[in-house]
């Protein structure tokens, strides 16, 4: 019984680190998820971005929006997106070809979607539907 206790105690913190997505159990099904109109969570920002993925591979729109709510501006990002599976979860790196971001998918289901970056910072949206 010692024995179990100590096994469990031992192995739990692991579990707890992983990325655990109900919806996803690959990449292609990851990507399926985020495709679509995603609007960020911060007072000061009123933006949206638009992901398309096929295979994992991916690119972004970002589109602004004025205190009126009309669209002032909306322009392709020039970075690669791809998703990738780790140990721990999936996994997105922003690519411009001189620099790589890899932020950490924490959270991804209907409506909300939240990376994390290196540096700890999260980032989150809630899905727009039409």
């Amino acid at each position: 019984m010692k024995t179990a206790l100590i096994l469990i105690v031992a192995f739990l913190p692991f579990t707890l680190l992983g990325q655990q997505l109900e919806c996803c159990k690959s990449v292609e099904e990851v990507g399926n998820k985020i495709n679509g109109y995603w609007k960020i969570q911060s007072p000061d920002k009123n933006e949206q971005l638009w992901f398309e993925f096929n295979n994992g591979i991916g690119k972004f729109w970002r589109n602004t929006y004025n205190d009126k709510n009309e669209l002032t501006e909306s322009k392709q990002i020039d970075q690669k997106l791809e998703i990738f599976e780790t140990k721990s979860g999936f996994e997105l790196d922003w690519s411009n070809g001189n620099r790589m971001v890899t932020s950490k998918i924490k959270i991804l289901n209907d409506t909300s979607l939240i990376f994390v970056r290196s540096d700890g910072k999260e980032t989150e949206y809630t899905r727009i539907t039409n």
